[in-house]
């Protein structure tokens, strides 16, 4: 099951037209837990990297860690989603978003949706 997870991420990187070249690490840790681990290089000199720690309980795999990371062609961080434990006061805790703007309360991600705003937000740019 986790290893199918693990390609499913994979093949969302394959599908994206705003994908150019990605290196991954898939690590099946056990039938149940797994790491996934993307460096991306987009159109228009963008940067994208994904880290996903997920566990499959009852069913449903739960993302334990994630974080989703958009670099402008400078190298500025342009969108960042993540669960790191370091903004307590927003709502919806540990989950946000880093945009150029500042940081927000978000809910967490899947790595699809992500993608998805990334492309908007290139075509919006180029």
């Amino acid at each position: 099951m986790i290893q199918h997870y693990l390609d499913s991420l994979e093949k969302l990187l394959m599908e994206s037209p705003i994908i150019r070249y990605y290196t991954i690490q898939k690590d099946k840790r056990s039938e149940t837990i797994g790491f996934f681990k993307a460096d991306c290089t987009l159109v228009g000199g963008y940067s994208f990297y994904a880290r996903e720690f997920v566990k499959l309980e009852h069913k449903s795999f739960v993302r334990y860690m994630y974080a989703y990371h958009l670099q402008d062609r400078k190298k500025k961080m342009a969108l960042r989603y993540d669960n790191v434990p370091h903004y307590p006061d927003l709502k919806n805790f540990p989950q946000h978003k880093h945009t150029v703007s500042g940081v927000e309360s978000s809910h967490a991600p899947k790595l699809a949706e992500v993608i998805k705003e990334i492309e908007i937000l290139i075509e919006e740019n180029l």
